[in-house]
């Protein structure tokens, strides 16, 4: 695997979620399923609490990977406008 899988903390000791790289995780467990054998698979882990760093990466591999709806794009940038922290353009 070239990109590692994004993980985040679910709430529960020692265990992730995927943020990003969920269609990677199923390739390659569908791989190991079929030989029988899989290795570990290499993950960024993201801290607790940083939801609107999870969301923007999620947006951020999604917009690479395909043409999203005008719908889609909004609730998401939406989303991620509500949590993001406030940003100054003067420099």
């Amino acid at each position: 695997m070239l990109v590692p899988l994004l993980v985040g903390p679910n709430g529960q000791p020692e265990t992730f979620e995927i943020v990003a790289g969920r269609r990677r995780y199923f390739a390659a467990k569908s791989l190991a399923d079929e030989r029988g054998e899989g290795d570990p698979l290499p993950c960024a882990i993201m801290e607790d609490g940083d939801d609107a760093d999870a969301l923007e990466a999620s947006l951020i591999e999604n917009l690479a990977r395909l043409d999203p709806d005008e719908v889609w794009q909004w609730e998401t940038f939406r989303g991620l406008s509500g949590k993001a922290a406030p940003f100054s353009t003067s420099l």
